[in-house]
């Protein structure tokens, strides 16, 4: 019996010994696999033939280049586990990033297996996105072309959108599509480069081209996997001031019963004239770029004021309003007079009017329709409107250091079209004429941001530390102040995509808390702090650095539910500064995409449940919140009438259930106003 107990013990010693052995032998490794004071082909821990260990000990394989050993290894992970994925579980509660068809393709490139190299990528991307499998599969491609030179033809651009225009818009979309025998690379717009991860052999894109005045030459170049290139060149004009007139005589004379108006000027846009109406008669025949002009306009009575409209092909208008003089008796002499000082004055004997200068007029003045020294707006563009009135000829005309005088006169009627940023804006428009006279008319405009779209109302996210992987460096320090940079400058059109919470809240909860930055990798503990600090989502993620190349992955947690919206990933072999701006960039355009700001229609409402008229077909994803609002009372000038803009009411807050293609449900989970929230009222996603 003692013997059988001695026997059992000598066993497991001699078994624990064993053991022990293989993990130190696994620790040493083989001596083959050494290479440049590192060894190669080993794992942490205990190999004990799991698919785990093969996948780990196959990427130790590849660090050092060992390739042919590792596609061995990736081929035997394959046969215990065959789905590439995020998080794979290998036991208890551990989990690792599991790519072995990814890593098994990245082995045959450089091996010079290349179709090999492309049947495992294209597997694993079936498998799970990831940038770094499209960047390899892309040199992949690459290298199996140029070997075999089957690729001859450059890629062919096609337009769907206008090679050719006229606008008075600040963009104009240019959209179309790349077509190539093999594979699309690369497309810029206007040397601004597309993001493309994966090329194709067909490429749609859209993008929206910011103009200047005048002519813009667009260039649209193309390029395939072996360098071949193509462009594309066509000119969008740009207009946005309306025609310039110029009114230089207005003669009233006895008709009878009635009155007649004698109006002589010339009107001059560079794009041509469409229109030029005097109280509703039609004055242009056919479109022109000058047009002198003369009209007579009956009139009922002396008084009557007489209003023209002109637009010109850009769809600029420019208008005005001309107040004949009203008579006054002075012995012999009948002088007419303006009623407001826009316009030159004009004495008569008996039916003939001259001008009479220096009856109380100033000498240069500039006057704006509707706009006042300062005031606050709802809105992106302003529309100016105005006249500048000389005795002499106006040499120049400015507005905001811009040149709107292309013929001088001495009264002459302008609008101008200037897009408003954020905050205050300074308009400034100057004149002066042939006696060197100048007038100067300034204004500040006060852009307001409506509610639902401030910063306040967007999605607000906490960007926690990154775990780091590989090799530590700065490189990661770096990497993470730049994806902050990077969220903060995301916009759509000039409006902030998220609402960032600040770095010093994120730390002061951590000392509030007695808690490290390492914490945060606890996705329990990342997701309370998260809640604590009012975020709807945490971004959270791991850097992985090797001695070549640097791959970025992020997921965002939502605070609520703890599940995870989306993840998303970069990867690059350079690891130079622009190239790691140029990846936090991409990263947090990804996000973006993925989590779009929509704007649509609430169309049906039961109880708590609400409908929208947005689905998967503009972006929609579940977990997205969204803002109900109706737009507010319109804001009018008290004294020029015109109406500035109105703000928005914000009514309530919904988060989405569920999706369809073009509608989707959501539940209330905030009513700002019981009971107001009704069917056709707006909503707009966090």
């Amino acid at each position: 019996m003692h013997f059988k107990n001695f026997l059992k013990l000598s066993l497991f010693s001699l078994l624990f010994t064993f053991l022990i052995f293989l993990s130190c032998y696994n620790q040493k490794g083989d001596s083959r696999y050494y290479k440049n004071g590192k060894q190669y082909g080993i794992t942490e821990g205990l190999f004990r033939n799991r698919w785990w260990n093969y996948y780990e000990r196959g990427n130790s394989f590849s660090e050092g280049g060992f390739w042919q050993e590792a596609v061995e290894d990736y081929k035997e992970a394959i046969t215990g586990r065959d789905k590439d994925q995020r998080r794979a579980r290998t036991y208890g509660m551990h989990f690792v990033d599991y790519f072995p068809h990814r890593e098994l393709g990245i082995a045959f490139l450089n091996l010079g297996k290349y179709q090999s190299a492309i049947n495992e990528l294209e597997e694993s991307l079936m498998n799970t996105d990831s940038a770094k499998a499209k960047y390899f599969l892309n040199k992949t491609r690459e290298s199996l072309l140029k070997e075999t030179g089957l690729d001859r033809e450059s890629p062919v651009i096609h337009l769907t959108s206008k090679e050719t225009g006229l606008t008075n818009g600040f963009s104009t979309k240019v959209s179309g599509f790349v077509e190539d025998d093999f594979f699309v690379s690369s497309i810029a717009v206007n040397s601004i480069p597309l993001r493309i991860e994966l090329s194709e052999k067909r490429i749609p894109f859209e993008v929206e081209v910011p103009l200047g005045r005048g002519k813009n030459p667009i260039v649209v170049k193309a390029a395939d996997l072996t360098g071949k290139q193509s462009q594309k060149e066509f000119t969008i004009a740009a207009d946005r001031e309306g025609p310039i007139v110029n009114i230089t005589s207005l003669d009233i004379l006895p008709s009878g019963a009635r009155f007649k108006a004698l109006i002589t000027g010339y009107v001059y846009d560079d794009s041509g004239i469409s229109s030029l109406r005097i109280n509703d008669s039609e004055v242009l025949k056919e479109t022109r770029k000058e047009l002198d002009f003369y009209k007579e306009i009956e009139l009922a009575q002396e008084s009557e004021k007489i209003t023209f409209e002109t637009k010109d092909t850009a769809g600029n208008r420019t208008s005005g309003q001309l107040n004949p003089p009203v008579s006054q008796e002075r012995g012999e002499v009948l002088i007419l007079s303006h009623g407001i000082n826009d316009y030159p004055k004009y004495a008569s004997t008996n039916t003939m009017f001259v001008a009479a200068d220096n009856i109380g007029i100033p000498s240069l003045i500039i006057k704006l329709k509707n706009l006042d020294d300062f005031q606050k707006v709802f809105y992106e563009i302003l529309y100016i409107e105005g006249n500048v009135n000389s005795q002499k000829e106006i040499t120049y005309l400015l507005v905001n250091g811009e040149s709107l005088l292309k013929r001088k006169g001495k009264n002459l009627f302008f609008n101008y079209l200037t897009k408003l940023k954020k905050g205050l804006n300074n308009i400034n428009i100057e004149a002066s004429d042939a006696e060197g006279r100048k007038a100067v008319k300034s204004i500040k405009v006060q852009r307001e941001t409506q509610k639902v779209r401030d910063i306040g109302s967007r999605m607000s996210i906490s960007i926690f530390p990154f775990e780091k992987k590989g090799i530590p460096s700065a490189l990661s320090d770096i990497v993470y102040d730049n994806l902050i940079n990077s969220f903060k400058e995301l916009r759509v059109g000039d409006l902030e995509r998220f609402n960032l919470v600040e770095r010093t809240r994120l730390e002061e909860i951590l000392r509030e808390q007695k808690l490290s930055q390492t914490a945060l990798l606890d996705p329990k503990t990342a997701v309370r702090i998260g809640k604590i600090m009012a975020a709807d989502g945490i971004l959270m993620g791991s850097i992985l650095e090797t001695k070549d190349a640097i791959e970025i992955y992020a997921r965002l947690v939502n605070t609520e539910t703890a599940s995870i919206m989306v993840g998303k990933d970069v990867f690059d072999q350079s690891k130079s500064l622009p190239s790691i701006k140029t990846l936090t960039d991409v990263l947090a355009l990804k996000f973006e995409n993925h989590l779009p700001l929509l704007e649509g229609m609430l169309i049906k409402k039961e109880g708590k449940k609400v409908f929208i008229d947005i689905g998967t077909n503009r972006g929609l994803k579940e977990e997205m919140k969204f803002m109900v609002f109706k737009e507010g009372e319109k804001i009018v000038h008290p004294v020029t009438g015109k109406i500035m803009g109105s703000d928005t009411e914000i009514l309530g807050e919904a988060v989405i259930e569920s999706i369809n293609e073009d509608f989707s449900k959501g539940s209330l989970i905030k009513e700002i106003k019981p009971g107001k929230i009704k069917v056709m009222d707006k909503v707009i996603t966090k």
